[in-house]
C-alpha cells in the first residue's frame, strides 16, 4: 500500500531538486496535498470524540466544516460514536430535498444529535432550535463567521434560547 508520508517526504524533497517550474508547481501541490493524508486521525477522529463528551442527553449541536469532504467525514465519525439516528449532513454535494430532509429530521430530534454541514447552511436555515455551535475553523472572513453564528441566535416566539459556541482552530 501506498505510504502518504513517504510520498510526501519524497515530493518535497524532489521538489528541492533541479526541475522544472511545472514540475516543482505539481509536487508542491502533491507534498501540501498529503499533508491531509491523515486528517480523519488528526481532525475528524478528535473532534468527533470531544464533541460526543461535550454534548448533554438531549443537547443538539451544529457544526460547521470548511468544505463538503470534511463534513462528510466528520459525519462518519459521529456516526459511529452517536449512531446514524442522531447524525445529519448538510453539504452543497447533497440534494436540496435531501438536506431539507437531514435539517427536519435535526429538528424534531429528541436526544443527543448533531447536523453536520458546509457553507450551504450558512444563509437561509433556521437552527434556533441547536444547543451547540462549533465552527470547525474559523471561516475566510467575520462576515461568513456571523452568518454561521445567526443560524442558532435567532428570534423565537418561546424566547431565546441558552446555546454555546466553539471554534476548533488549527491546520486541519
Amino acid at each position: 500500500s501506498l505510504d502518504p508520508r513517504a510520498l510526501r517526504d519524497w515530493a518535497a524533497s524532489r521538489a528541492l531538486a533541479v526541475i522544472t517550474d511545472d514540475e516543482g508547481a505539481a509536487l508542491r501541490r502533491i507534498e501540501h496535498d498529503l499533508s491531509f493524508a491523515n486528517r480523519r486521525a488528526s481532525v475528524s477522529r478528535p473532534v468527533a470524540d470531544a464533541l460526543s463528551d461535550l454534548m448533554r442527553s438531549r443537547e443538539r449541536a451544529v457544526v460547521f466544516c470548511p468544505t463538503p469532504a470534511l463534513a462528510a467525514e466528520l459525519a462518519e465519525e459521529l456516526e459511529a460514536q452517536l449512531g446514524a439516528m442522531s447524525v445529519f449532513l448538510h453539504v452543497s454535494t447533497d440534494t436540496s430535498e435531501r438536506t431539507e430532509r437531514a435539517v427536519r429530521s435535526f429538528e424534531a430530534a429528541r436526544t443527543a444529535s448533531v447536523l453536520v454541514a458546509d457553507a450551504s447552511a450558512e444563509e437561509g436555515r433556521n437552527l434556533q432550535f441547536a444547543d451547540v455551535l462549533v465552527h470547525l475553523g474559523l471561516p475566510g472572513s467575520e462576515n461568513r463567521l456571523e452568518q454561521c453564528s445567526g443560524r442558532c441566535d435567532r428570534w423565537s416566539p418561546e424566547g431565546s434560547g441558552h446555546w454555546r459556541s466553539y471554534v476548533v482552530s488549527g491546520d486541519p
